[in-house]
Parts: C-alpha cells; sequence; structure tokens
C-alpha cells in the first residue's frame, strides 16, 4: 500500500522462508535517497520471499538495518524454523513530504499470540 506521494504506507505479510533474489539496484537507489549512511533496507526480507522491488525497499539506517531490523528477522526466523506462523505488519512513518521514514511501527505475532510492537 503506498501514500498520497507514493511512498510505502504498510506492508502485511504472512511470512515463509523462501527466500528470493535481491535487486541490488532497487536496495543502492532507495539507500542514496536517504542520508549519509542509509542503505536500502528490505521491509519483508527476502529471506521471507519479500520482493527486492521498490515498494519494500525504503531508506534507513545502516545500523538500524544490520542491527535492530537483523534481530527482529532472527526471531521470527527462529520461530518459523520451529514451525511457527508469523504475521507481521510494518509502516514506514514519515515526516512532511520527504522519502526517508523517519520511523517505523512493527507489529508482529507468532503463532496468534498476542501481538509484539
Amino acid at each position: 500500500m503506498t501514500d498520497s506521494h507514493g511512498r510505502v504506507a504498510s506492508v502485511e505479510a504472512d511470512l515463509s522462508l523462501l527466500t528470493r533474489d535481491r535487486n541490488t539496484y532497487q536496495q543502492c537507489k532507495a539507500g542514496k535517497c536517504g542520508i549519509t549512511g542509509d542503505e536500502g533496507g528490505h521491509l519483508i526480507a527476502s529471506i521471507f520471499g519479500g520482493l527486492g522491488e521498490k515498494f519494500n525497499i525504503v531508506p534507513m539506517s545502516g545500523n538500524l538495518n544490520k542491527v535492530v531490523w537483523k534481530q527482529m528477522e532472527n526471531t521470527w526466523t527462529a520461530a518459523l524454523k520451529e514451525g511457527k506462523q508469523v504475521n507481521v505488519k510494518i509502516e514506514p512513518m514519515y515526516s512532511g513530504t520527504g522519502g526517508r521514514p523517519e520511523s517505523f511501527n512493527v507489529l508482529y505475532s507468532i503463532n496468534g499470540g498476542r501481538p509484539v510492537e
């Protein structure tokens, strides 16, 4: 889903361990839309079947992408490897009309349990 400025407004998925090819062009392009140190980060990672297209990649801090986001993805991976279901909803939050989210609202549940923010 996109907003009136053509930016990603939200993504929602039931995750699976289905790796898709990365689109390094889109990742690089998204990273350059942000600030110094940004990367093009997948909202739904390619290891979960997330597409490497513009609607799934946004500029985000390299530190966020490689540390906090990765830890969250590791939690989801572990649950999937245990045969659990993982549902995720991610909303990039923007300030003004810029293309770089200033924060993210992430809500996920494992096996239909209580949602985690």
